[in-house]
């Protein structure tokens, strides 16, 4: 019965909007194939069929599967496409329990078996990001990356889009960014021939097909969230003088790429919008959320002041209104447990929290946390509920004491949050966040306001 289950509704549901067949065909190929994947189906299946923490009969069988596949992993030799799906579903598993360390450690075993040269030492202790690793985890991506092939050719791209996009949730968030921008800092083949592939790229055309547009989206976004984790944090706070014109001209090309790729999806839409499904219009949503939280973000990277924001309200209007539809397309659907609201992939949540904390409008910050607090969902590390938190939390610092806030400009540099570090206690279930700001302006000194969210 589970995994009926697994096949029938949880393939579908943690694609969340994502263009993949992953789930829903190369995962259940694989289940049959390979037991390992089988039982790590299972498990994931068993995990979605009910509220997790109401059901204490299906978690001990979801930990028993896990337990098999984990067991399987370390006793037998497996192929490469079954170590890697099977990485993929342990990540998903461990995000589903909170427990980002241990999906982070699976996250780079993955990595190793795809791009070996790009890890010669995996877990390195400089390198190693600051987090706690379960030891058990740890020993099996290390006994899977040993008993894998080099994979140098992909055998399905969905696989190496699956990782992409799980590591560009990994330089998003938090200590794993840190960790996993600064410490490893593995520039892959893909994204040297991103820029190559782009400017190739027939405009008159634009896309042959969604897959291809999300392809592209997929490297572009990643590409960027690496320039950002690495050259954008060191050089963000320096005077404009300091950056070396080299670093400018890159950042010009990441924004540059990322309008080319808005230039062919439109045209793309134009012809083939009357040919979409409902699925596939969901999916094109989410495409534009996504690009228009990256672009935002490249084009505010090196100006110090929170106000180079202000200039970009219609991005944050149309994130705002494409975010609405797709809430309510979700809301129309039938969800048989609280664990069916969760996909393994980055959705609007993160986009919808970015909006609240960078754009000023009362308006439109307010809309964003209205959609978070709607329904409770979670999409790969994001939670809404917490999002919506420590949204609202921001909110309150930034306009405390200012009377009416009617437009961006009521709120002054020194009062804007520029940086938020958060630590999340499982335990607890609290989430303590420290908020950065400059209440003597952009020459004095850093302000923290530490902050607890409970959930």
């Amino acid at each position: 019965m589970s995994f009926d289950y697994f096949r029938s509704r949880t393939a579908s549901f943690i694609t969340g909007n994502t263009k993949s067949s992953f789930w829903t065909r190369l995962v259940l190929q694989a289940s049959q194939l390979y037991p390992v994947v089988r039982h790590a189906s299972l498990a994931l299946g068993t995990i979605t069929r009910a509220d997790f923490k109401d059901n204490q009969e299906l978690k001990v069988i979801a930990i028993q599967q896990y337990n098999k596949a984990i067991r399987l992993s370390r006793t037998e030799t497996q192929p490469t496409d079954a170590a890697l799906i099977c990485c993929i579903i342990f990540i998903a598993m461990e995000v589903l329990w909170r427990n980002y360390g241990s999906a982070y450690a699976t996250l780079i075993g993955g990595m190793k078996m795809l791009y070996p040269e790009e890890f010669p030492h995996l877990f390195q202790m400089d390198e190693t990001p600051k987090i706690d690793v379960d030891a058990e985890i740890r020993h099996l991506c290390t006994r899977l990356v040993s008993q894998a092939d080099s994979y140098t050719e992909m055998s399905d791209q969905d696989i190496s889009q699956v990782y992409t996009r799980l590591s560009t949730q990994a330089a998003v968030y938090g200590d794993v960014a840190q960790g996993f921008g600064r410490g490893y800092r593995p520039f892959f083949e893909h994204e040297r021939r991103l820029r190559a592939r782009l400017q190739s790229l027939s405009l008159p055309g634009g896309f042959e097909s969604l897959e291809q547009a999300q392809v592209m989206l997929d490297d572009n976004i990643y590409s960027c969230y690496r320039f950002l984790r690495t050259i954008g944090d060191y050089y963000r706070y320096h005077s404009e003088d300091d950056v070396p014109l080299e670093v400018s001209s890159n950042l010009q090309s990441y924004i540059a790429c990322l309008k080319r790729w808005m230039e062919a999806f439109e045209l793309f839409l134009g012809k083939q919008s009357k040919t979409l499904d409902t699925k596939d219009l969901k999916t094109a949503l989410h495409l534009k959320i996504h690009y228009s939280i990256m672009f935002l973000m490249m084009s505010c990277c090196f100006p110090v002041e929170e106000t180079a924001f202000d200039k970009f309200i219609d991005v944050f209007k149309d994130i705002i209104s494409w975010s609405k539809s797709l809430r309510l397309q979700s809301d129309s659907g039938t969800r048989a447990s609280l664990s069916e609201e969760f996909s393994v992939e980055m959705g609007i949540i993160h986009p919808l929290s970015m909006t609240v904390l960078k754009c000023r409008d009362p308006v439109i910050r307010r809309e964003a946390i209205s959609i978070l607090q709607s329904s409770r969902w979670r999409e790969g590390v994001w939670d809404s509920h917490i999002a919506a938190g420590i949204a609202a939390i921001v909110m309150g610092i930034e306009e405390e004491g200012l009377g009416e806030i009617q437009t961006c400009s009521d709120i002054p540099e020194q009062k804007r949050i520029f940086a938020i570090d958060s630590s999340i206690n499982n335990t607890k279930h609290s989430i303590a966040f420290q908020c950065a700001h400059r209440p003597n302006g952009m020459d004095g000194p850093v302000a923290l306001e530490v902050k607890k969210f409970y959930w």
